[in-house]
């Protein structure tokens, strides 16, 4: 992934501030949702078989259910690399201040990324995932493809003119008004795959976004490293976990 295309994260970011939603593609039909079998799941703490991602790093641990049901190429990736140790001693290689922080690459500017079958994966996009604080998304070179790549997301406030230019766009009342709520960037909404959300360490995802990076490239000036990812369930990770550690949102 070149500059340009870290950039992009931060202009599409924007771009929900000014013009509201990229739901559809420029001259493409907005896509249909049924509400009433819609579930905002990612509002939901994990269930104790849900399978869950510990990311270790360099500023602390963050802790991602997975949506396999909703996401299972993207997903199985993720998980395949994970098991064969591809995302320890990664670097952060690209840092949207306040907005998404980028890792998973095989080389440290961000310009390649990895899959099980070499091929990228195609979007994967599901009405009950939306790019709300500490979603997890799968991005790539190549405009609606991911593969190893991933960012986690932080928020934009949305005021009422932007929860009604959403509204206009095709949007969803009821992920208008958890957008509202909880904030988030709907500007990435279809253009990512949405295939985790961080469930606790949101306050590590925005020390790390908090931190300085070169204007140019947009890497952080000082090395941020993805340590160690491992797999497990949301039960398993519980019991092994201290107490204090619980939450009552899976959204911090």
């Amino acid at each position: 992934m070149n500059k340009s295309r870290i950039l992009k994260i931060g202009a599409i970011a924007v771009g929900a501030m000014l013009m509201g939603s990229v739901l559809t593609a420029c001259g493409a039909e907005k896509p249909q949702f049924d509400e009433s079998t819609m579930r905002m799941v990612q509002l939901d703490l994990p269930k104790d078989d849900d399978e869950v991602a510990i990311i270790t790093t360099s500023f602390g641990t963050i802790k991602m259910v997975l949506y396999p049901e909703y996401a299972p190429n993207t997903v199985a990736n993720f998980k395949a690399l994970v098991q064969e140790g591809f995302y320890n001693g990664k670097n952060v290689y690209g840092i949207e201040p306040d907005v998404a922080f980028l890792t998973g690459s095989e080389k440290e500017d961000g310009s390649t990324g990895a899959s099980t079958d070499g091929k990228l994966i195609k979007n994967e996009y599901h009405q009950n995932l939306w790019h709300i604080p500490g979603a997890v998304s799968a991005i790539s070179h190549k405009s609606g493809y991911g593969d190893s790549r991933f960012f986690i997301n932080e928020k934009l406030e949305i005021d009422d003119e932007l929860a009604q230019r959403m509204e206009d766009a095709g949007y969803p009342d009821m992920v208008v008004k958890m957008y509202k709520k909880y904030g988030g960037i709907p500007g990435f909404d279809r253009q990512y795959t949405v295939f985790g959300q961080v469930y606790k360490g949101m306050s590590v995802v925005r020390e790390i976004l908090s931190q300085e990076v070169d204007e140019e490239t947009k890497q952080p000036k000082e090395p941020i490293i993805i340590e160690k990812i491992e797999l497990s369930t949301y039960g398993e990770d519980k019991a092994s976990s201290d107490s204090s550690e619980t939450s009552t949102s899976s959204v911090e």
